[in-house]
């Protein structure tokens, strides 16, 4: 082979240390590609799961300001108190829309999200019940009602719910984290491989190209 490459003439083994140069350099590009490409997926799947964590608090976090305003109502009787009750019925279906798009491709969480919709109606019609209870009884026929611990019992099964897809997230996350520091080493390494590969192939070509010039000059 040594002397197969010393037969052949100047330029032909200058093209074909520059063509030795550019096949390497496109394989160490496409492996550079490949790992960005690798860490985006990841860095990608660790903000949804981030994002599903925000709006799974900001929907158990509705639940709860409804529970409060329909509890000031039946206390006070004063309508003023059902206002963040309102509120949190606006916004509830918007975040459930949320979680179902975000959850669409993790079987484990859309389960227990239908479950956690489930559990929601009932609270909220037990909520809808006592209010207008309140308004039609009064305040000792709501609290009767309240005392049946309907409400209770379903925020005790929604906290279930959402403790296991809480445990459930973050087992993913841990492992997302993982997935996407390895990325980050691997896009390191091949960066770092690229630059010694690069100077190698430059001190190649100069060596090449001086050695021909000597003989040529000799």
């Amino acid at each position: 082979m040594k002397n197969i490459w010393g037969k052949l003439p100047y330029r032909y083994r200058v093209g074909g240390g520059l063509v030795l140069t550019f096949l390497l350099f496109m394989v160490m590009t496409s492996l550079m590609i490949q790992s960005v490409n690798d860490y985006m997926a990841s860095r990608h799947r660790l903000a949804r799961i981030t994002q599903i964590q925000v709006q799974r608090e900001a929907y158990f976090s509705s639940l709860q300001d409804a529970e409060t305003g329909q509890r000031g109502f039946v206390i006070t009787g004063d309508e003023h108190y059902l206002e963040p009750y309102d509120a949190a019925i606006q916004r509830l279906p918007r975040l459930s829309r949320n979680l179902e798009s975000l959850v669409a491709d993790d079987p484990f969480q859309r389960e227990h999200l239908r479950e956690m919709e489930r559990l929601t109606q009932v609270k909220l019609q037990e909520l809808d019940l006592i209010i207008r209870t309140r308004r039609t009884s009064g305040f000792k026929s709501a609290a009767a009602r309240v005392e049946t611990d309907i409400g209770r019992q379903t925020m005790t099964k929604i906290r279930r719910v959402l403790g296991e897809m809480q445990q459930e997230h973050r087992q993913q996350l841990a492992t997302q984290i993982l997935d996407t520091q390895q990325s980050v080493d691997y896009m390191l390494q091949m960066l770092g491989l690229s630059q010694i590969l690069a100077l190698g192939l430059l001190l190649f070509l100069y060596g090449l190209i001086y050695r021909e010039s000597a003989l040529a000059s000799g």
